[in-house]
């Protein structure tokens, strides 16, 4: 079943980890389908989680790991989507589930050079389009991690603090 001619329960089921059959069962037990974030809420909220106890612990590889779900599961639909001059239709959606990424694992979180322009400002394209005709230079490990930061908050429309964007300030 296709919702807005978008998102299918196949979708939502891959989202979660959990086939369409039992996404159909959810929805009689009152998960809604209208969208993503919704079913991954009611997910969260009224699905028990089998976890080990090291998969509660905080920071384990584990924690983030629906959410990591939700934006992959989000990728192909965001470009078909793009694609399709209908990006504006799935941009808050997306990048809600990018927001809702723990920090820590916001390094696994895969978008194609197509979905990070359309998310990212105009302004913010051309200033990445100008420093690459400069060309590549050596960062640090610690500066790519700051510049990888600062593009992701800025492709969710996320607030960061001022002092990112100060690389001496970084650096000390």
């Amino acid at each position: 079943m296709k919702l807005n001619g978008i998102l299918s329960q196949a979708d939502i089921g891959r989202a979660l980890g959990i086939s369409p059959g039992r996404v159909t069962a959810l929805k009689h037990r009152g998960m809604p389908v209208s969208s993503l974030e919704a079913a991954i809420n009611w997910h969260r909220n009224n699905i028990r989680a089998r976890m080990t106890p090291v998969a509660q612990s905080a920071g384990s590889p584990s924690e983030g790991a629906c959410e990591l779900a939700a934006v992959a599961a989000m990728m192909p639909i965001a470009t078909h989507a793009l694609r399709a001059g209908r990006f504006e239709d799935v941009r808050q959606p997306l990048q809600r589930a990018m927001r809702a990424v723990p920090p820590h694992v916001r390094h696994e979180v895969r978008l194609d050079v197509e979905l990070i322009r359309a998310l990212l400002s105009d302004a913010f394209v051309s200033a990445m389009d100008a420093a690459l005709v400069d060309g590549p230079r050596d960062t640090s490990p610690g500066e790519a991690d700051r510049i990888g930061a600062i593009t992701y908050a800025f492709a969710c429309d996320e607030n960061f603090p001022v002092e990112w964007l100060d690389a001496d300030a970084a650096r000390s």
